[in-house]
């Protein structure tokens, strides 16, 4: 591609939205879990899985795809949206995020959205903590593989019930100084 000064050019990844059925057999663990268990699926592709947004899917797997793009293409930044529900938040209760969240706050994951437990208004800013970690993540897998790019995380909308650009915006400080 011919560029020119004022022309930047971006990669987008997707951060996990939806997986084949060859992924969840290949790798159980990346899955998102219901409260009992049990997988979860698209909730408009039926046929294709959702991965944990904190798993190692994104913290070990899309690390490695970010750095592929940038070796293989010429782009300014790497864009990946998918950081917030639509309609309806959800927890996941895969094994990493119950590890975690008790090892972090020696509570279980909140049992419903929006409850009255107080792991719930922690579960928020678990959610905030994991964003942000995974952010710093790819923009410093952008900076090591090719210095001058960055990552671009969407997020148009709050983070979640309560909470605002400027909370995740404090979280993510110190992302483009590491």
């Amino acid at each position: 591609m011919k560029r020119r000064k004022f022309l930047e050019a971006s990669a987008v990844v997707g951060a996990g939205h939806a997986a084949h059925e060859e992924v969840h057999r290949a790798h159980p663990d990346w899955i998102e879990q219901d409260r009992d268990g049990n997988v979860v699926r698209h909730w408009v592709m039926p046929d294709m899985f959702l991965t944990c947004r904190f798993g190692p899917y994104n913290f070990e797997h899309m690390p490695l795809v970010v750095e592929e793009v940038l070796t293989r293409y010429d782009v300014d930044a790497v864009f990946a949206n998918r950081w917030v529900e639509y309609g309806s938040f959800r927890v996941c209760y895969c094994v990493y995020c119950r590890q975690l969240f008790r090892e972090r706050y020696a509570l279980d994951l909140p049992r419903e959205p929006y409850s009255d437990e107080p792991s719930w208004k922690l579960y928020m800013r678990f959610y905030q903590e994991r964003i942000a970690e995974l952010w710093r993540l790819w923009d410093a897998t952008c900076k090591k593989t090719r210095p001058g790019t960055t990552f671009v995380g969407k997020m148009s909308v709050p983070a979640g019930p309560g909470v605002g650009i400027a909370d995740v915006a404090g979280l993510l400080k110190g992302a483009q100084e590491g």
